[in-house]
């Protein structure tokens, strides 16, 4: 009985942290500009890219999109990595979701700086267009 009551407590422990990471990575935090583009990579595997974005306060936000031959553009999986470099921990991204509406808004006004170069600015066009293809 006691070892049934021990992992029980155990079992609401582990479930309580689980939902308190999931809590943590997930949403799109407000970062403030000017925003830097510190790392772009596009693959040729199927449309998979991976920024990573810096704020003027040092904070970083990973997003990405994970391609594929086998779907369509609208279907691929979108991820944001909150803590990154830290906890680089993928939080998927639902389609039509809070966190999508969020995530194309400050996308729209990233790219609204003009203190962009060029390279900043495809990486984030390339994000936009992968946002605008999963709109309904």
């Amino acid at each position: 009985m006691r070892a049934a009551r021990f992992f029980g407590l155990l079992l609401c422990a582990l479930a309580t942290l689980a939902g308190a990471v999931y809590f943590a990575a997930t949403g799109i935090p407000s970062l403030q500009g000017p925003i830097k583009v510190v790392d772009y990579v596009a693959m040729p595997d199927g449309g998979s890219i991976h920024l990573v974005l810096k704020d003027s306060g040092g904070r970083q936000l990973g997003i990405g999109v994970v391609g594929s031959l086998d779907k369509e553009r609208k279907d691929f999986p979108l991820y944001t990595q909150r803590w990154w470099p830290y906890f680089p921990l993928p939080a998927l991204v639902l389609n039509g979701s809070t966190e999508e509406r969020e995530l194309r808004a400050s996308v729209s006004s990233w790219l609204a700086q003009d203190t962009l170069d060029s390279w900043e600015r495809m990486g984030l066009e390339h994000l936009s267009s992968y946002l605008d293809a999963r709109q309904p």
